[in-house]
């Protein structure tokens, strides 16, 4: 099932063969837009491809896609306005965030483990390849 608007997004879709549309069980999408100023935080990469924490992005400076799976299991991922996925959420607000240069290059995949420490640095303090979290739970590409 798609949405009635110009952008045709999918709103309902059901595995197939018939015992899926029987059962109820469907995977359904939400469209929205980031809506708090403490929902998303907003990491860069600074001249030295040192990982930096600038705060949080802005209010409806993100897409939002909700995701209800056939289990009830609800999923949102973010993605900027490159279409660029910035951070995935799952159950329990358990974050994965995606950092990407200049050029649009997946640099660092920051897991949960590592962003729930992450968020107590300061703003706008390198994060530097030294760093015990960095070092043991982030995936850094070259």
């Amino acid at each position: 099932m798609y949405e009635a608007s110009p952008l045709n997004r999918i709103k309902e879709q059901y595995g197939v063969g018939e015992a899926w549309h029987n059962s109820s069980k469907s995977v359904k999408n939400g469209y929205d837009t980031n809506t708090s100023t403490t929902e998303v935080i907003y990491f860069s990469i600074n001249a030295n491809d040192q990982l930096i924490k600038r705060g949080y992005h802005e209010i409806n400076t993100l897409y939002k896609t909700i995701i209800t799976d056939e289990d009830n299991k609800t999923k949102i991922e973010y993605k900027d306005k490159l279409g660029q996925v910035i951070m995935k959420r799952g159950d329990s607000d358990v974050d994965t965030y995606f950092v990407y240069n200049d050029l649009g290059q997946l640099v660092f995949v920051i897991p949960p483990i590592a962003a729930d420490n992450l968020k107590n640095i300061a703003i706008d303090t390198p994060i530097t390849e030294s760093n015990d979290i960095l070092k043991k739970f982030c995936y850094s590409y070259k």
